[in-house]
């Protein structure tokens, strides 16, 4: 189902932010459905499959009026791409942000639940949790749900968000205001991307807020191997814990 934005959300306003890497079948869909929500941007993250292109070659030209596709010449990871959408959508003065994946696991239709507290200045950062229901986490394959909670338990002391659960979820927006203020250049180019991008709103004091969010798996591949990731991400958790207790510590 297309989402559409309700009257409070000038489409003009927003932008949607896809990385784009080895999503070739499943992107097509995901930009249709997103087509009059927003300016979208597309971002080749140095896809062997010319995702980018690809994608052009699917849409009709109504469509295309919608999207644009910027390329990195490197693959630089998801949040590597993430943070050219993020840049270009602040030259091009869009005020609320949204980030999407292109692997169709990602409901279009909570978009207004995630855009709306930003639009109506309630929260500076908005992000899904797929633990808000518990038949959601019964559908969850154990292996990322023992990683999730794990990494959910971690970050809380790297962030201090207490209230914040699945701090890998990478369905969210945030004001243009809230995001100028971050530093992108030192937040992460990895999957450590949407941690990270936590612990930088923390250090802002910025107001984050979780929606509840179905979680779909469908029969794709995951690039991310949850075992590195259950190995690299404590060390650098638990290396911005310490920073925000120095930053505690020296602004008092």
């Amino acid at each position: 189902m297309n989402w559409r934005p309700p009257l409070l959300i000038d489409p003009a306003r927003l932008a949607i932010v896809i990385p784009s890497f080895r999503v070739r079948e499943t992107l097509p869909e995901v930009v249709r459905s997103l087509c009059g929500a927003g300016h979208i941007y597309v971002v080749d993250d140095c896809c062997p499959d010319a995702s980018g292109q690809e994608l052009l070659s699917r849409l009709s030209q109504a469509e295309r009026r919608h999207v644009q596709i910027l390329r990195n010449e490197k693959n630089m990871g998801v949040g590597g791409a993430v943070k050219a959408g993020y840049a270009r959508a602040l030259a091009d003065c869009r005020e609320i942000i949204v980030k999407i994946d292109g692997d169709g696991q990602m409901d279009v239709s909570l978009l207004p639940q995630l855009v709306e507290p930003v639009a109506r200045r309630t929260a500076d950062y908005v992000k899904g949790n797929r633990f808000g229901d518990v038949s959601v986490i019964l559908r969850m394959p154990p292996v990322r749900l023992g990683g999730n909670f794990a990494l959910s338990f971690l970050s809380k002391f790297s962030h201090g968000y207490w209230s914040i659960m699945d701090p890998t979820n990478g369905y969210t927006a945030i004001s243009a205001r809230m995001l100028a203020l971050l530093p992108l250049s030192e937040i992460a180019d990895d999957y450590f991307f949407e941690c990270d991008m936590l612990f930088a709103l923390g250090m802002q004091k910025a107001r984050v807020l979780d929606i509840p969010m179905p979680a779909r798996y469908g029969n794709e591949v995951s690039s991310m191997d949850l075992s590195q990731v259950l190995l690299s991400f404590p060390p650098r958790l638990w290396q911005r814990f310490w920073r925000r207790q120095k930053s505690v510590l020296y602004n008092k």
